[in-house]
């Protein structure tokens, strides 16, 4: 045969239809998907990256230059004893020498303002001799102007020949 075209008055298009359209409307409505950015990282996480773009800042334009962007106005740092940060590398010289530093640890406060890093540091000289090494600790604090450093303190000043930091994976909330 011939198909038959009906018309919506068609009493046969409406017993067809009449289920298709029940079961489509009986369907449980899905939740429309809202794409959304990507949580951010752990803030122990934020703080190795901060870490390790502070260290490459004194690795290319000199740790007094890398203190000054990173400092807050009220950081106290050691050298040897407690000063005030941003006094002490504003009125001082440049460190002789090339100033490397890699978190092996971080952990960040429960409200996610503060966190620290600990790791070694190496000072190898420019005039060339045996590099400095020990280990530091850098506290966080996060404000509307970002993240700045309001503690930083190395600690051990150890001549070793040869020495070099390692290449591992930080530890996080440790």
């Amino acid at each position: 045969g011939v198909p038959r075209y009906a018309s919506a008055g068609d009493p046969a298009v409406l017993t067809r239809a009449a289920p298709a359209t029940a079961d489509l409307l009986l369907q449980p409505v899905q939740p429309v998907v809202r794409l959304r950015p990507p949580p951010p990282p752990p803030v122990a996480a934020q703080i190795v990256e901060l870490e390790r773009s502070f260290a490459a800042a004194s690795r290319e334009r000199g740790a007094r230059a890398a203190f000054l962007e990173i400092l807050a106005d009220d950081a106290i740092v050691l050298q040897p004893g407690p000063v005030f940060g941003r006094a002490q590398w504003e009125s001082g010289p440049d460190l002789q020498g090339l100033l490397d530093w890699a978190p092996d640890r971080a952990q960040a406060s429960a409200a996610g303002d503060l966190g620290i890093a600990t790791g070694p540091w190496l000072l190898t000289p420019r005039a060339g001799g045996a590099p400095l090494a020990g280990r530091y600790l850098t506290v966080w604090r996060r404000s509307e102007a970002g993240w700045r450093v309001v503690f930083d303190g190395g600690f051990g000043r150890t001549a070793i020949a040869g020495a070099k930091l390692p290449a591992t994976a930080p530890a996080l909330d440790f």
